[in-house]
């Protein structure tokens, strides 16, 4: 059997009541109400001081490396030549026709060479590996002292050795060859 049918006199106030309304938007919050902008009195600016010029230094020349020590004649019988305690830790490495002094020693040396009569000393700082990690493996044009890696011939596998170098020169030019140094010196600086 079909249900009663009802009029639609009588059901649109239950229709009413069983639809739920469609929500409304809330509305978007209202922005304050502007305040009324009061001019504020200009401040005057502060003043600044006038720089005062610093004193010029005179250029100090910087001392004469003193002379590498003569042996003593019982070391030249017995062949000895004073060196210093870092001597162990110095080589040298021809490069692009100059000598070079190298450091593989973590400390810094102090090195002084008698090189064809002329003293010549070199600041050579220590050892490096986070410094000699992206470095050339040779100079570029007017370069004096770099750090590199060379080979360490017991690991294949391994980055090298770091090293600092400085090219054996003065202003009358650069040492050509190991024979050319009549004596020198290496001692660890502070």
């Amino acid at each position: 059997m079909l249900p009663a049918m009802t009029l639609a006199s009588d059901t649109s106030e239950e229709i009413a009541r069983a639809v739920p309304l469609p929500r409304a938007k809330p509305a978007a919050e209202a922005a304050p109400p502007a305040l009324p902008v009061t001019p504020q009195p200009r401040q005057k600016p502060a003043t600044v001081p006038t720089p005062v010029p610093r004193p010029v230094a005179m250029a100090v020349p910087a001392p004469a490396p003193e002379p590498i020590p003569l042996p003593t004649e019982t070391e030249i019988k017995a062949g000895m030549l004073p060196c210093g305690e870092a001597c162990g830790d110095i080589l040298f490495k021809a490069v692009d026709e100059c000598l070079w002094v190298q450091n593989q020693n973590p400390k810094p040396i102090t090195f002084q060479a008698r090189v064809d009569g002329r003293l010549i000393e070199l600041k050579l700082e220590g050892a490096s590996y986070e410094k000699s990690a992206s470095a050339p493996a040779k100079p570029a044009a007017g370069i004096n002292t770099y750090h590199t890696r060379q080979k360490d011939p017991f690991q294949s596998s391994s980055a090298g050795i770091p090293v600092y170098r400085a090219r054996l020169a003065d202003k009358a030019g650069c040492a050509t060859a190991r024979g050319q140094i009549t004596q020198f010196v290496a001692v660890f600086t502070q």
